[in-house]
């Protein structure tokens, strides 16, 4: 990465799932590996242009936890990753946790290491 490895800035890569195989997450993080890029926000993304409602692509993943996952699986530790928190709820409603971004302790670490709250901009 050029930000990183020419301007001396941190970068981080958003990727979502949106219009997304795994085979090109897996490309993608590939890619960002070799430069030496080890900040992920994980996202599902929002619906594609001209699309009113988000829907994983076959072969995709369904949601930014299964973005998460993928990643765990198949790079460890090697990146930090943020997700996207929704205190509230996420409006599609994908996966409630009882008790809020309160409750993302524990068993929960391993997903992300990072929760931005959507609404407030605060890291979690």
């Amino acid at each position: 990465s050029a930000a990183k490895n020419e301007i001396g800035t941190v970068a981080n890569m958003h990727l979502t799932c949106t219009n997304q195989k795994s085979e090109m997450c897996g490309e993608a993080l590939d890619a960002c590996k070799k430069v030496g890029v080890r900040n992920i926000v994980a996202l599902r993304g929002d619906p594609p242009r001209g699309q009113e409602k988000w829907e994983a692509t076959e072969g995709g993943f369904a949601c930014a936890l299964d973005l998460v996952k993928y990643i765990r699986e198949k790079y460890g530790e090697y990146f930090s990753v943020s997700v996207a928190g929704y205190p509230e709820g996420h409006h599609d409603n994908i996966e409630e946790v009882e008790g809020g971004m309160e409750a993302l302790t524990g068993s929960e670490k391993w997903r992300a290491r990072t929760v931005v709250d959507e609404e407030t901009g605060k890291e979690t």
